[in-house]
C-alpha cells in the first residue's frame, strides 16, 4: 500500500511534533535526577547534635563599650532620692542612683557604660561553631563574666545547638557570591531564589529538616547569636541539585557527554541559579502553542482533540511542582500520543492509519489460508 503524499501543513506539523518530543527528553532527565536526589546527593550539613559540652572553649571573655550622652539623661524623684534614668537609639537602657551620677556621668558631656562579653567555639573537620553572647548588665566600670556565668552560657549553647542543622552559606551569601549582577537571566533568578529558598528552611530532603546558618539566644543574662557553618565538601553530582549554592562547589567537572547531558537537564528546573527554568519554559510553551490553537479553534468537531493539550498543560504543573513521578509518566504518556493517537490532524495519521490497514490486510490473508 502507497503512503499518501505529505502536504506542507503535515511536513510542518511533523517537524512541531518532533521537537515538542525533543523537548520533553530533557524534562524526563530532569524528573528522574530530582527522584535520584536521596541517592546522588551527599549529605553536606553539619549537625549540632555532634557537638558535646566538652568540646565547646572560651575563646574571648572581655566587655563591650557604648559611648552615651549626658543630655539623654532624665531626672525623677522618687520617695525622696533622685533617679537618673537613660534611654537612647540604640536601646542602651538603665538608671542610675545619685552616687553613680555624679561619679560618672555629672559634669560629662560624654560618659560611658560597659556590658560583659564572651566568645565560645567549636572546630571539627564537618563545621565549626562560634557563640557571641552579651550580657544584660550594664555597669560604669569595665566587666567580665564570671566563670559560673560562662558555664551557664556554654550550657545554654550546646543545649541550643543540640537541634540545629547548619549548611556553608546563607541566602545573604548566596546573593552576595551569585546575585550581585545587571544580568537579566540573574535577576530573573533571584526572584526564583527567593521563591523556592526561606532564609531558615530551604527546599531539599536535607534542609527540609531545618538547615540554618545562625540562629539567636537569650537568657535572662543576656542575649546572643550562635553562627555555624557546615565545612564537609560536595560531591561531583551534587551540582545536580539547585540546593549547590548553599554550600561548596564541587570541584569534579563534567566533561562527558553524559555529565553534561544531565547538567543541562538539571539547569531546567525551577529555582536552579543561572539554569535555563525561564528561557526553555518560553520555549516549551512557544512549541506547544500552535498545537493548543489547532485544537480548540477547528471547526470540524472530528478532527478537534484536547487530549494532548490537557497533557502539556498536565506536564507543565508537574514541571513547576515539581512531581517528578507523575512529570515522567505523563511526559512518556504526551510523547506516545503525539507518536500514537489516531486522529486526524496528528502528522502521524497517514502512518498509523496505513500501518493499522496493512497490518489488518496481512492478518486477513493469514486467516484466508
Amino acid at each position: 500500500m502507497e503512503l499518501k503524499k505529505l502536504d506542507m501543513d503535515d511536513i510542518k506539523r511533523r517537524i512541531l511534533y518532533g521537537l515538542i518530543i525533543l523537548s520533553l527528553l530533557p524534562l524526563i532527565t530532569m524528573f528522574y535526577i530530582n527522584l535520584k536526589q536521596d541517592k546522588w546527593e551527599t549529605d553536606r550539613n553539619f549537625y549540632g547534635k555532634e557537638i558535646s559540652e566538652d568540646q565547646l572553649k572560651i575563646t574571648q571573655n572581655t566587655y563591650q563599650k557604648y559611648e552615651c550622652s549626658s543630655k539623654k539623661i532624665t531626672k525623677k524623684k522618687e520617695l525622696g532620692n533622685m533617679r537618673y534614668y537613660y534611654r537612647d537609639k540604640n536601646h542602651i537602657n538603665f538608671e542610675a542612683n545619685e552616687e553613680e551620677y555624679n561619679k560618672y556621668i555629672k559634669d560629662s558631656d560624654i560618659f560611658y557604660v560597659y556590658k560583659p562579653k564572651c566568645q565560645i567555639s567549636y572546630h571539627s573537620d564537618n563545621g565549626k561553631l562560634t557563640a557571641d553572647f552579651t550580657g544584660k548588665k550594664i555597669s560604669f566600670e569595665p566587666g567580665t563574666f564570671n566563670s559560673a556565668e560562662l558555664r551557664s552560657i556554654t550550657k545554654l549553647v550546646h543545649q541550643k545547638s543540640r537541634s540545629k542543622i547548619f549548611s556553608t552559606y546563607s541566602i545573604s551569601d548566596v546573593n552576595k557570591r551569585y546575585l550581585n549582577s545587571n544580568n537579566i537571566a540573574i535577576i530573573i533568578g533571584r526572584s526564583l531564589i527567593w521563591k523556592f529558598f526561606d532564609s531558615s528552611i530551604y527546599n531539599h530532603p536535607y534542609n527540609s529538616k531545618g538547615a540554618i546558618t545562625n540562629f539567636r539566644i537569650s537568657s535572662k543574662s543576656g542575649n546572643g547569636t550562635v553562627h555555624g557553618k557546615s565545612l564537609i565538601k560536595s560531591e561531583k553530582y551534587d551540582r545536580l541539585y539547585h540546593d549547590f549554592v548553599f554550600y561548596q562547589m564541587p570541584k569534579a567537572k563534567f566533561t562527558s557527554v553524559k555529565d553534561r547531558w544531565l547538567l543541562f537537564s538539571a539547569e531546567l528546573g525551577a529555582g536552579y541559579l543561572h539554569g535555563y527554568y525561564i528561557i526553555y519554559f518560553i520555549f516549551f510553551a512557544i512549541l506547544w502553542l500552535p498545537i493548543c490553537l489547532d485544537q480548540f479553534l477547528t471547526v470540524d468537531s472530528a478532527t478537534k482533540n484536547t487530549v494532548i493539550c490537557f497533557e502539556q498543560m498536565f506536564v507543565i504543573v508537574a514541571w513547576i511542582g515539581p512531581f517528578n513521578r507523575i512529570g515522567i509518566i505523563l511526559s512518556i504518556i504526551t510523547i506516545l500520543c503525539l507518536l500514537f493517537f489516531p486522529y486526524k490532524r496528528n502528522p502521524f495519521y497517514d502512518l498509523q492509519k496505513d500501518g493499522i490497514d496493512m497490518m489488518k490486510k496481512d492478518f486477513g490473508s493469514f486467516l484466508d489460508k
